[in-house]
């Protein structure tokens, strides 16, 4: 019987289960208890493990598999009705932070090639992280919100495209980088193609015959070869695994099984990427960053500045508001995900040393340790920059751009913002509490100090600048002041109300607001359809308007899906 060594498989696993236990002990970024784990047992520590054979095979599949998972969540759709955002923050805040970096890297010492490289891999935030910190701070519906989600899946597209061309710029001649960088782009373009049209004549019939089969082994087998095929055959244009991986996410998404699928691969994915996370941390040598422990914490707060700087600016030529891109920035400071593997890259290509390779991945995992305490700093920033405004200081709007004014601001009233400012009705929003009002502006909404039962409130409603009124004022005289100022002076304008008061509702309902309505989960979805029927929708144009605004909710949860990974 033959003996095998299960020595390195047993590290391996017994170390992935140290670091997660670590995290949940010490609160630590997962992906950073991974590197200290993969340290204790790669060479520099006690030698359980090398990064080599099949441990790189393993890691490098994990590597894979986490891109099919950033393909799968990537929608064909909305990025064609998106593109003009997409193709402007992203771009922007990308060259700005590459530009910055890049000029220090060169000032270190780099040649202009890997200068640029490496301001390129700086520019690229961790999707994980700043997700999940937007769906904590419930900021992922906000209008700054969803620029920070446009740069972050632009910024997860060109960390593919750098991991394309990283391997095929190893060696080459000055002169030829650039018929080379297109020689790449075209293939990468080609393959792109490909595992589209594959996705629509092949996968989704191959899927559907599957599924009928009713059988779980041969449905979690077939998702796999799925992946692992496409992630191959992309191989003789010259791309890399992890790229076919993400290009086999995105033909899969386009199934009707697309989640069924991620389902069932989660396992496998959660598995392997922790190997490569531990293959990342058996690089580090720690004697090594423990004795450059100043240069470290100071190229790190160098770095991060840069990027947060560079990348505000960059966001400020885009005509953002000075609040929102301070609050953006400093939340997209950080290091990323892909940041590893594009430095594994550059290393496998002889770009960068070995030591160079344990500097920046400490560099990268000390910035995502600090990520939550730098996106507070910029909250708090953010704030200084923003400028909440009077209604008197604000010029009167026309009658045809007549604005539906939502009283007082908070949840539900953030999500009504959000989905009027996605649909491209005008809205103003009303409040008297100026933090709060600070707050709604470095999110990027619309949002002004007034008092709602004020003669010059009323009065634009008179005027016809006011197309509809949602109140959301649980003070009782206000809430009967303004609804009776607007019964006298615009018995015309609509009125929807919403209260956590039974006795409000009633005496709302009294008063003649028939749209009126408990808070709960539901309110915002059944004010909006309410608004928008008043505005003149038809019902199937509200219907439509809904759908769109339950997309971009499940459209946001769905790509946060990836925050699991922290």
């Amino acid at each position: 019987m033959v003996n095998h060594d299960l020595g390195p498989v047993m590290a391996l696993l017994g170390g992935g289960l140290a670091a997660v236990g670590l995290s949940r002990v010490t609160r630590l970024n997962a992906i950073v208890c991974y590197f200290i784990v993969g340290a204790l047992i790669g060479d520099y520590g006690f030698g359980l493990v090398s990064y080599e054979g099949e441990v790189q095979l393993l890691a490098e599949i994990g590597l894979a598999f986490f891109l099919y998972e950033v393909g799968s969540h990537l929608s064909l759709k909305k990025l064609a009705k998106e593109w003009r955002v997409f193709l402007s923050l992203g771009p922007l805040h990308t060259v700005g932070v590459s530009l910055g970096v890049g000029v220090l890297a060169y000032f270190f010492g780099f040649s202009v090639l890997n200068s640029v490289l490496l301001g390129a891999v700086a520019s690229i935030s961790s999707t994980a992280v700043v997700l999940k910190m937007l769906e904590e701070r419930g900021e992922s519906m906000s209008p700054a919100g969803q620029s920070t989600v446009a740069i972050l899946l632009f910024q997860d597209i060109f960390a593919v495209i750098l991991l394309a061309l990283i391997p095929a710029l190893s060696g080459s001649d000055t002169s030829q980088l650039l018929p080379i960088v297109f020689k790449t782009l075209g293939f990468t373009a080609l393959a792109f193609v490909g595992v589209i049209v594959s996705g629509r004549l092949i996968f989704k019939p191959f899927f559907r015959w599957v599924f009928s089969q009713r059988a779980d082994e041969v449905f979690t087998a077939s998702a796999l070869f799925s992946v692992l095929v496409v992630a191959w055959a992309v191989g003789p244009l010259g791309l890399s695994l992890p790229l076919g991986a993400f290009l086999a996410g995105v033909a899969l998404a386009e199934t009707n099984y697309s989640y069924l699928i991620r389902s069932e691969l989660l396992p496998f994915r959660a598995l392997l990427l922790s190997l490569f996370f531990l293959s990342v941390g058996m690089s580090l040598n720690f004697y090594f960053l423990l004795s450059n422990l100043p240069a470290l914490l100071l190229l790190t707060l160098a770095i991060t500045a840069l990027k947060v700087t560079f990348g505000a600016l960059a966001l400020r030529l885009s005509g953002m508001a000075a609040s929102n891109c301070v609050k953006v920035s400093f939340s997209i400071g950080q290091g990323s995900e892909f940041s590893f593997a594009l430095i594994a890259a550059l290393s496998l290509a002889g770009l960068i040393s070995q030591s160079d390779v344990g500097m920046f991945a400490g560099i990268v995992g000390v910035s995502l340790s600090v990520s939550a305490l730098v996106a507070t700093l910029g909250g708090v920033l953010s704030r200084v920059f923003a400028k909440p405004v009077h209604e008197d200081q604000v010029t009167p709007g026309l009658a045809n751009r007549a604005e539906v004014v939502i009283v007082e601001f908070g949840v539900i009233g953030a999500e009504l913002a959000s989905a009027f400012d996605a649909e491209g009705i005008p809205y103003r929003v009303h409040d008297r509490d100026w933090q709060r009002i600070a707050e709604a502006k470095t999110q990027g909404y619309n949002v002004y100090f007034s008092d709602p039962d004020r003669p010059r409130t009323l009065a634009r409603a008179s005027l016809g600048e006011v197309s509809a009124v949602i109140s959301l004022l649980e003070d009782s005289t206000v809430s009967l002041a303004l609804v009776g100022g607007l019964k006298k002076v615009a018995p015309n304008v609509p009125i929807v109300a919403a209260t956590a008061s039974p006795s409000l509702l009633e005496t709302l309902i009294e008063l003649g607001v028939e749209r009126s309505f408990l808070k709960n989960e539901h309110t915002a979805e059944l004010i909006l359809k309410e608004a928008l029927t008043a505005l003149g929708y038809s019902i199937s144009e509200t219907a439509q308007a809904i759908a769109r605004h339950r997309a971009r909710k499940t459209g946001n949860i769905g790509y946060s899906e990836l925050a699991r990974v922290a």
